[in-house]
């Protein structure tokens, strides 16, 4: 993503790739990538942005707390913790 980028919305596209290897700038407040096959665990530099969407992709870890509700969240592969149901041991 660019310096100068402060949205970016793309829900439903099919973009395939690592979340984790995503650079968000500084700029970046609105995240949408929803019902894409985006993969990997979630970045923690997320938390700074004001609105994002991963719902309905691959993604898989536990999540940091955070302020987004569990609909940023929904229909991944195995992202857990709160606001999500709790990982399994």
């Amino acid at each position: 993503m660019t310096d100068y980028l402060v949205e970016f919305y793309a829900s439903g596209n099919k973009l395939k790739f690592d979340l984790e290897s995503l650079k968000i700038g500084k700029t970046l407040k609105d995240l949408d990538i929803s019902r894409n096959l985006v993969f990997g665990k979630l970045p923690k530099n997320v938390a700074g942005l004001r609105m994002l969407n991963v719902s309905h992709n691959h993604l898989c870890g536990q999540l940091l707390a955070t302020k987004f509700t569990a609909s940023a969240f929904v229909g991944n592969d195995c992202l857990c913790g709160s606001p999500l149901p709790a990982c399994k041991a």
